[in-house]
């Protein structure tokens, strides 16, 4: 398997109804990153998002594939909606 699919699992299992959105190798990089939508994101903060999404990344991986994941953006459904209407 993938481990930018191994990420997405790993997601999955903290943020159930988890979508991802240009997600994947960022072949310059040579990194997994995107953007992860879910609805339990509402009511959280970025700062909260990241934390609760990177605890679980910590608790899965070890540190040498941490370094393989670059940014993954957090939003909800509607966040990401409102920007492509922008």
């Amino acid at each position: 398997m993938a481990f930018e699919e191994l990420v997405m699992d790993c997601v999955r299992e903290v943020f159930d109804d988890a979508q991802f959105v240009n997600f994947g190798l960022v072949k310059p990089l040579g990194k997994v990153g995107g953007v992860v939508t879910s609805h339990r994101f509402e009511g959280m903060d970025q700062v909260d998002r990241q934390t609760a999404l990177w605890h679980a990344l910590r608790e899965r991986f070890g540190n040498d594939e941490l370094r393989k994941i670059s940014l993954i953006m957090t939003f909800t459904p509607s966040e990401l909606t409102d920007l492509d209407e922008d």
